[in-house]
């Protein structure tokens, strides 16, 4: 905000409060909107481990004795899914279809690079905006390739397993701003290394049809994972 001073105009630093809530609006032909809240309210696995906003060595490359890189091995305090979820997604819904792209029939998607890493945001600004600013959505597009429930609730679980992810990230920036941009991003000059971080793990998930994708759902649903996943892919 602006303020009038005079004949010069100052910075007026202002705080904002947001409570952060997730929506499903997937209403169709088929009981889709039951099917979402379905995969929601099943998750077995509710913990995660994620980052904490003072370690400055959060993304270090680590390696176990074989010499292969452990990813997210610094993460380490332990939060519920339910209660952080709605900071990395507040949507779920339907996405139009003109905006769909390679065919896809979900994508998970945030603007924490913009308002956590600063990126494609004014060279004027000598921090970003931080977390209060966060959007996420879980966007799916009507095909008949998920008309199937199973089939379905697999493609929206692929997407959450996402979302998951990035609450490493989120969690701790929302938990103390302050000292993640400090300490995880190194005031901003470790902005790649979150890139490269997010590249290697969505890798794994990803890897489409593959035991790796199996085993990331299987973490958090273990009842059902096999069953969504044979849905989807034997289609």
């Amino acid at each position: 905000m602006l303020r009038r001073k005079s004949k010069y105009w100052e910075c007026s630093a202002k705080k904002i409060s947001r409570t952060f809530k997730l929506a499903v609006n997937v209403e169709g032909t088929k009981p889709y909107q039951e099917w979402a809240e379905d995969v929601l309210a099943s998750i077995e696995n509710d913990r995660i481990l994620v980052f904490s906003p003072k370690d400055e060595h959060a993304l270090d490359e680590a390696l176990d004795e074989n010499g292969d890189e452990l990813i997210g091995s610094q993460a380490k305090t332990a939060v519920s899914i339910r209660e952080w979820l709605p900071v990395g997604c507040q949507f779920i819904h339907w996405g139009n279809q003109r905006d769909r792209q390679n065919q896809d029939l979900g994508r998970y998607s945030n603007n924490a690079p913009q308002v956590l890493c600063g990126i494609g945001c004014s060279p004027a600004m000598t921090e970003p905006v931080g977390p209060a600013c966060l959007v996420g959505r879980i966007t799916l597009y009507q095909d008949r390739l998920i008309e199937n429930e199973n089939a379905f609730k697999h493609v929206l679980a692929h997407e959450l397993v996402h979302c998951f992810d990035s609450l490493m990230f989120l969690v701790p920036a929302m938990q103390d701003w302050r000292q993640f941009w400090s300490n995880v991003l190194h005031g901003g000059r470790n902005i790649e290394s979150i890139g490269q971080f997010f590249h290697r793990i969505r890798l794994f998930l990803d890897d489409y049809g593959s035991a790796s994708e199996l085993a990331r759902l299987k973490k958090f649903w273990p009842s059902h994972a096999e069953v969504w996943f044979g849905a989807f892919h034997q289609r």
